[in-house]
């Protein structure tokens, strides 16, 4: 069983952490403002899935929600050989 971080984003977010669950994964879900935080949750993840797109202002990640710790290069730091990070950019300019 893998354990799932999903970060921000929009409603898709939701529903995808929705079908992870279902299907016996661990999820944490930064979404809303949250009782974790994103350093805390990254070190129990395996898996991490951004939003699409990963950034909007290439600065922070994207979430509908305003969210504490969410610059780039701060998550960008925190990152390990451990752990799986799956995102994608905005083809547009």
């Amino acid at each position: 069983m893998h354990h799932f971080l999903i970060l921000g984003g929009d409603s898709r977010q939701l529903y995808l952490a929705r079908l992870l669950e279902q299907a016996g994964h661990k999820v944490s879900l930064y979404y809303k403002p949250a009782s974790f935080s994103l350093e805390e949750a990254m070190e129990d993840s395996h898996i991490i899935l951004g939003p699409v797109p990963f950034s909007k202002d290439k600065r922070t990640i994207h979430s509908e929600n305003p969210l504490p710790d969410l610059d780039i290069g701060s998550f960008l730091s925190r990152l390990n050989s451990g752990i799986c990070c799956l995102a994608a950019a905005s083809l547009s300019q």
